[in-house]
């Protein structure tokens, strides 16, 4: 069987790069219970971009609802490093098929300022594809999501 499917769906207000993509699709039985479902679900990965001048000694994080960005955790957030112009990056892999949802986060040796405005959202429709996300501090509205096709 033969279907078109957008490759990921933005957050509401989010600019977003957009595809479609014809995936063959093999109906079989699968039988697993709850903890393999979690232990084999698909991830993709994801890499973050962020542009922000910071004094020396603070950190740029990204935390979101997923384990591998902190579960709104700061200490567990995913830590950008710095890159020439004041760029900062970092890799994280997320589920497919689930609403990711993020704030990015300056940390200072006297606590945390998070970003203005609301969370930032994505979906990763498809394994095929690891996404690129570039983003503007407090400007939550926003956050460009590039899909880029994985090579097998």
């Amino acid at each position: 069987m033969l279907q078109q499917r957008s490759l990921l769906r933005s957050g509401r207000g989010s600019h977003c790069s957009r595809g479609l993509v014809q995936h063959r699709i093999a109906r079989a039985p699968l039988q697993c219970n709850a903890k393999d479902k979690a232990e084999t679900a698909e991830k993709v990965p994801v890499r973050f971009r962020i542009r922000k001048k910071i004094e020396y000694g603070e950190r740029l994080k990204i935390v979101g609802n997923q384990a591998a960005l902190g579960s709104w955790d700061v200490s567990k957030a995913l830590e950008l490093k710095w890159h020439e112009g004041d760029l900062w990056v970092g890799s994280a892999e997320v589920p497919v098929k689930q609403d990711i949802e993020f704030k990015c986060v300056c940390s200072t040796p006297h606590g945390e300022s998070w970003e203005d405005g609301s969370n930032r959202k994505f979906k990763a429709l498809g394994p095929s594809y690891s996404l690129d996300i570039r983003c503007s501090w407090n400007n939550t509205r926003s956050t460009d999501v590039h899909a880029q096709e994985l090579k097998p």
